[in-house]
């Protein structure tokens, strides 16, 4: 049963909920062959950001933001870009938006994740790996940035991210977030929705046990 002071703490984080909720969040241009497919993915991306969503065979390129991701890169892509080869929507979606200063982030498909952790991969052949990253330096040369879906988060919680980024994380669904919740956690992140009522006392708990929230509003 809810007591007065729980009453008192929802009071107050709704209060400041309002009045954050009148910050926007910056806007994210996601690109996938199937954005259907992507459907869950793009969510995942709704918590941090205004999600734009495009085709590759799209020519309307937003001018209201400056941030593109594209979903599942496949080793196609990957060549395309950094050789200038402009054949495929994909390839020729990219060369525009590199043109015209996009940051432009990479998501690995599942054939192509290897590059995000390479020491870890044993049975490939090397000389070809390295072929492969060859063109993953040219891209990052360009601007290009690789990282697993959880990481496309906004510049001002990057820090957050990176450093946590060897512990594990995860996502909290409720829409209250309490003291007792942090109490019971085990894990040193959690990813809460931005309609999630955080209370401070969970906030102070999270602080005290070195447990980092990380939320969904922009």
């Amino acid at each position: 049963m809810t007591n007065q002071h729980d009453v008192e703490e929802i009071v107050i984080a709704v209060l400041r909920r309002m009045e954050s909720a009148k910050q926007k969040k910056q806007q994210l241009l996601v690109i996938a062959k199937d954005l259907q497919q992507h459907k869950e993915q793009i969510e995942e991306l709704k918590w941090h950001w205004d999600v734009i969503e495009r085709q590759p065979d799209s020519s309307d390129i937003p001018c209201s933001t400056s941030h593109a991701v594209f979903l599942d890169v496949n080793q196609d892509l990957l060549v395309k870009g950094a050789l200038g080869i402009i054949d495929t929507p994909e390839s020729l979606l990219f060369s525009n938006l590199i043109f015209q200063g996009f940051r432009v982030d990479f998501v690995p498909d599942s054939s192509l994740s290897w590059i995000l952790n390479p020491g870890g991969n044993q049975k490939v052949n090397k000389k070809y790996m390295m072929q492969l990253m060859h063109y993953q330096k040219r891209l990052e040369d360009f601007g290009v940035h690789f990282y697993p879906l959880k990481s496309i988060i906004p510049e001002e919680k990057e820090g957050l991210s990176r450093s946590s980024a060897g512990k594990q994380s995860i996502n909290f669904h409720d829409k209250l977030l309490t003291k007792e919740t942090i109490d019971r956690w085990k894990e040193n992140c959690i990813h809460v929705h931005h309609d999630t009522i955080i209370t401070p006392l969970a906030r102070d708990t999270a602080k005290e046990k070195d447990i980092k929230i990380i939320d969904g509003r922009g």
